[in-house]
């Protein structure tokens, strides 16, 4: 029996990823979250604990009851101040990786970062790839490249077993309203109800790498399984897309006549004009490439269902733990 444990169990993408595992046999879901989950999330969990991972004691604790076999790390906060971002994020993540070093060394743990972390990038150093150097432009993306150099450096230092997926703008059923995508539904859908027939919206010309979020979930699980530690590695599509095409591909999903218009209150003042990641790490080390295109993840995200990707070969091995690295 493998034991797999997931912080920020329950927000959008650890939904998406426990539905994934569940279709693997022989898996037991320890799920970890400051707040309780929704009925989403019923029969997703073996177990569930409602906690902070700022809580040394209470997680220590947790994965000493526990011993997972796999720790994906997906929590952290996107908003807030400059506090509350490092707490979460860096910190946070410090806290579960110390924790998994104490209680069970030999776990594999996947630490989720983010494009943010990449910051303002040069057009000629585009589609950007891991080695690129990082110029994070926000306390988000300084607050994950913090926790991105700290994994890395367990990986050099103690054999800790570490990899980190920077996922860019993900996208699918569920996807919530603090991600561009999220928060453009929740506008079109007043919208739709009849809230005034104005679709308000920040930059249009502005251009992001989107991700479905299924496609992302089985790239963490490929990423653990293949044992690819000390590895940075990019989750998008290799296609940067404008905000402005992803406002028309909705408006017609939702098949309704709306005017669009640019409200300065949704310009961000440190908005990076183009970014966009290259896969070809991950299709080198994953044998996998994205398989939900645009409109259909968007199709996803607005009428909230799900629906099942082309899976890669990221099957979960046995459970077996290999000998303490320490």
């Amino acid at each position: 029996m493998t034991t797999v444990l997931v912080t920020g169990a329950a927000g959008f993408c650890a939904t998406h990823l426990a539905r994934r595992l569940r279709e693997f046999e022989g898996l037991r879901l320890v799920g970890l979250d400051r707040r309780e989950p929704d009925g989403a999330h019923v029969g997703l969990w073996n177990e569930f604990a409602v906690a902070d991972i700022g809580d040394e004691a209470v997680l220590q604790g947790l994965l000493r009851s526990t011993r997972p076999d796999w720790v994906l790390h997906l929590a952290g906060q996107t908003i807030g101040s400059h506090d509350e971002l490092f707490a979460a994020n860096e910190q946070g993540t410090r806290s579960v990786i110390g924790a998994v070093q104490a209680q069970v060394p030999g776990a594999a743990v996947l630490v989720v970062g983010s494009a943010a972390e990449y910051g303002v990038v040069d057009a000629t150093d585009l589609p950007v790839r891991e080695d690129q150097p990082c110029r994070p432009s926000s306390d988000y993306g300084r607050s994950k490249l913090g926790a991105t150099q700290f994994a890395l450096e367990a990986w050099r230092r103690a054999g800790t077993r570490v990899a980190v997926a920077r996922p860019f703008n993900v996208i699918g059923a569920g996807v919530p309203p603090h991600l561009v995508v999220g928060a453009l539904i929740k506008r079109l859908k007043r919208v739709v109800a009849g809230d005034g027939g104005v679709l308000r919206v920040g930059r249009l010309d502005t251009q992001r790498d989107f991700i479905a979020v299924d496609d992302l979930v089985d790239a963490y699980i490929g990423i653990l399984r293949g044992e690819h530690w000390g590895e940075i590695m990019n989750v998008c599509s290799g296609v940067p897309t404008s905000i402005g095409t992803v406002v028309d591909t909705l408006v017609r999903i939702a098949a309704v006549t709306v005017r669009v218009e640019v409200d300065p209150s949704l310009v961000r003042a440190d908005d990076v004009l183009v970014s966009y990641g290259s896969g070809e790490k991950a299709r080198r080390l994953l044998g996998c490439s994205p398989t939900i295109g645009l409109e259909r993840s968007l199709e996803q995200a607005w009428r909230g269902t799900t629906m099942a990707s082309a899976p890669c070969s990221v099957v979960p091995g046995t459970g077996e733990v290999r000998a303490d690295p320490h």
